[in-house]
């Protein structure tokens, strides 16, 4: 009889998951796969899988570069901006050696701190791509326009 208490609740929530995952699957799902089945009919998968995912890979390739560059930056920086110990610590064997595991705990501690920092610059600085991804993939992979401006002679394409 006591479980019995719950039994309402228990009801409720199924059907409250329910209606959601139905109103997701109508409103999400229903038009993905209504264009996957269309391209597929035309033999256009692959076209349809690059048109849906262009925005992720650029936005994920771009964000990867400028961590790549912040994270070489950063690293560089706590390799070779180092401490420079006074003379009478490199005069003492003990004192240097204290000081050399300071500075080991520095090079090697730091990278969790500035790891997190590089990604957080990176996707500060991606910003724009993810914002306007289309012109980025024109600037990229853009033909020319075949028009040339008179000043410089550049063509005028992106």
């Amino acid at each position: 009889m006591r479980n019995l208490k719950f039994l309402p609740a228990i009801i409720g929530a199924i059907l409250a998951i329910a209606l959601i995952l139905f109103v997701a699957f109508h409103f999400i799902f229903l038009d993905l796969f209504v264009d996957l089945w269309w391209y597929q009919s035309l033999k256009l998968e692959s076209y349809f899988w690059l048109r849906l995912l262009y925005k992720y890979f650029l936005s994920g390739a771009v964000t990867l570069t400028f961590f790549a560059i912040f994270f070489f930056h950063f690293w560089l920086a706590s390799r070779y901006l180092g401490l420079s110990p006074p003379d009478d610590v490199l005069n003492n064997s003990d004192k240097r050696r204290r000081f050399q595991r300071f500075s080991d705990v520095f090079m090697s501690g730091s990278i969790k701190v500035y790891t997190p920092i590089s990604f957080v610059l990176a996707v500060f600085v991606a910003i724009p791509f993810y914002n306007q991804w289309e012109t980025s993939l024109l600037f990229f992979f853009g033909r020319n326009s075949g028009i040339t401006e008179t000043i410089f002679g550049n063509d005028t394409s992106f």
